[in-house]
């Protein structure tokens, strides 16, 4: 029982961050793509590019080569296989891209029915009385620790997510993703330039 709450404390823990961003385990929203990659290589986590397959245990870094707006690792936690996801804004318009969403998918919880509750009376320890969001399919708990910053966990019939998301974050990558037209970089290479 202690060795399972150490273990909670450290995952779900406070770590330092600026005081904006949504925190899990060494992540946090607001870092970029550099920050993540680096952190990946430095604790030998095995991330690796949204939607590619990833059996590798250690960090491997021809598994991050080009560009990508998320990242996945496979995990442990609380003895149940996880996986977490790095959402991040797209490289677009000359812009950096940041990380404005943490996902943690625990894929099979129905081996074990103290999960769900074990990770939700943690939540509201740390966060409080949470707002339920009405869904007929599966059960929404919402948090709101900060005016930006949202924590959702949401639970199926075998299957549960947390998700860490700062809004703020969020709301630009939506729109710059959205958006049609690519910078060029320096208007006067730009064949449209002259008729300015």
């Amino acid at each position: 029982m202690i060795r399972l709450l150490l273990a909670a404390v450290f995952i779900f823990g406070v770590h330092v961050a600026p005081a904006y961003a949504v925190t899990f385990d060494i992540w946090h929203t607001g870092m970029t793509r550099q920050d993540i990659l680096q952190l990946a290589q430095n604790r030998n986590i095995p991330l690796a590019k949204g939607g590619m397959f990833n059996l590798s245990k250690r960090y491997d870094p021809k598994l991050l080569v080009g560009d990508a707006t998320s990242y996945h690792y496979q995990t442990t936690l609380f003895n149940h296989s996880a996986k977490v996801q790095l959402r991040l804004s797209p490289a677009k318009g000359g812009y950096g891209q940041f990380l404005y969403e943490i996902d943690v998918i625990f894929t099979d919880s129905s081996k074990n029915k103290d999960l769900r509750p074990y990770v939700t009376r943690m939540l509201r320890e740390k966060y409080g009385s949470p707002q339920v969001a009405p869904d007929l399919v599966r059960q929404v708990l919402l948090w709101k620790p900060e005016p930006n910053n949202e924590i959702r966990l949401t639970s199926f019939m075998v299957t549960m997510q947390v998700n860490y998301v700062d809004l703020k974050i969020k709301k630009f990558a939506d729109e710059l993703s959205k958006s049609t037209y690519e910078l060029p970089g320096n208007p006067v290479d730009h064949s449209d330039s002259g008729k300015f």
